[in-house]
């Protein structure tokens, strides 16, 4: 019987990205729970209450995860590192560290010159813009 609880337990490993007292990321994981549908598909018990304590949150987490044994270790597992694949991307995206991706036309006579700098400077376009922006704003502050 002991064997076969260990079989059913979810690793450390696979949870301990997961921060009992970050109650933004609890909330998220009972969203990703709930939004993935995993739990209908299968018949699985998935109800997190609205409780505002992190610990019956993090439980009810855990639980759910602990549970996912019944459609295989593999499903289990590829579930947990989607979930967890999933926060990272989000944090990176709320950081600062993200960029934003800007689309816009340049005529063809600013593309030779921003090519003619890229290579005077050996830096990046993206460099290139954000370094004359900046110099912009410096030189003519906004009122």
């Amino acid at each position: 019987m002991r064997q076969y609880w260990d079989q059913c337990q979810i690793t450390w490993s696979q949870i301990k990205w997961l921060n009992k007292r970050d109650i933004s990321q609890l909330n998220w994981a009972i969203e990703y729970i709930n939004k993935s549908m995993l739990w209908k598909q299968h018949d699985l018990l998935f109800s997190c209450r609205h409780s505002s304590d992190p610990k019956e949150k993090y439980t009810y987490i855990l639980g759910f995860l602990d549970h996912l044994y019944r459609l295989g270790k593999d499903s289990q597992e590829l579930f947990t590192i989607k979930m967890r694949k999933t926060w990272s991307q989000k944090k990176y995206r709320e950081s600062e560290k993200a960029k934003k991706q800007v689309y816009f036309s340049l005529s063809d006579e600013a593309r030779r010159h921003l090519e003619q700098l890229e290579k005077a400077r050996k830096q990046s376009k993206n460099r290139i813009i954000e370094d004359l922006l900046s110099q912009a704003v410096k030189s003519k502050p906004f009122e």
